[in-house]
């Protein structure tokens, strides 16, 4: 490690402020699980440290209606236990979550952290986006509200301006959904994943599904929502017979590519899979092929 600047402000104007004032030599902290390792290795070199765990307010996680509402600095282990009764966020961001196998990673990540550090094979950013989440901005100029498929723009890259700090997560609570998540995984430990595939589905008429929205993630220089996916599903009466249709398109729409990991048609071959037993399972047909 080497010498940096720690700041503790007690307000997020504080805090705007001394991103603002010290640029691209600040970094914010939140649980610091992927800053402290990047610093350890010298990856990062940040001059200023600007620790929010200490700003009023960006430890609350409250359900609100049909919303989960999650600041900035909330553990993911804290995320876990509060969508414990929650059937489709369970099957969702809840899978992903399990993905983190140990312990002490979860009750120190924070959500806000998972997503400003913008890592394209994150776990939950698939399941995220598929929900529809949002998140609150806060800087200089104000607040704003982005989808998170708009603040996230590409491997470690946001929308996050000048000074700006991700304030709060909110994860749409959607009544009466059915949802699934699906990965694959290199076995040698370090390594990302190759392929991650969420969906969230509501059951519509005569067998239908009255809103779909499929998302890949791992696969591309960003996660790829999946339109051509969700039409077949929408179109076809019951959903069950768009399945195989459905899994096919969305091989071919994901942006697939290849690199040190995989090939990318192995990928394409690998999502037809993960997505044909996602639907299987979230629509019920009990398949596992």
């Amino acid at each position: 490690m080497y010498g940096f600047d720690y700041h503790a402000p007690q307000s997020l104007s504080e805090a705007t402020a001394l991103l603002a004032q010290h640029g691209a030599a600040a970094k914010p902290l939140a649980g610091g699980t992927d800053l402290i390792l990047h610093l350890k290795e010298r990856r990062l070199k940040p001059r200023h440290l600007v620790d929010l765990k200490r700003i009023p307010g960006l430890d609350h996680l409250t359900a609100e209606g049909s919303e989960l509402r999650v600041g900035a600095v909330v553990p993911l282990r804290a995320l876990e236990r509060a969508i414990a009764g929650d059937e489709l966020l369970q099957a969702t961001v809840g899978a992903g979550l399990r993905q983190m196998k140990s312990p002490t990673l979860r009750n120190r990540a924070t959500l806000g952290g998972v997503l400003a550090n913008a890592d394209v094979t994150a776990d939950l950013l698939p399941p995220l986006l598929a929900l529809g989440t949002t998140v609150a901005l806060h800087g200089p100029g104000g607040d704003r509200v982005l989808p998170l498929d708009e603040f996230l723009l590409g491997a470690s890259r946001t929308a996050l301006g000048a000074g700006e700090i991700l304030r709060e997560v909110t994860i749409p609570r959607v009544a009466g959904g059915r949802g699934f998540f699906q990965r694959l995984g290199l076995k040698r430990v370090g390594g990302p994943p190759l392929v991650i595939v969420a969906g969230v589905l509501v059951p519509g008429p005569e067998g239908g599904v009255a809103r779909a929205s499929l998302v890949a993630g791992a696969v591309g220089p960003r996660p790829a929502r999946l339109p051509q996916v969700e039409q077949i599903l929408l179109a076809a009466r019951p959903a069950v017979s768009g399945i195989e249709q459905a899994a096919a398109a969305g091989a071919g729409e994901a942006g697939a590519v290849s690199d040190l990991w995989a090939t990318k048609e192995y990928r394409q071959e690998i999502l037809e899979v993960l997505l044909r037993r996602g639907l299987q399972a979230a629509l019920g047909t009990g398949g596992d092929r």
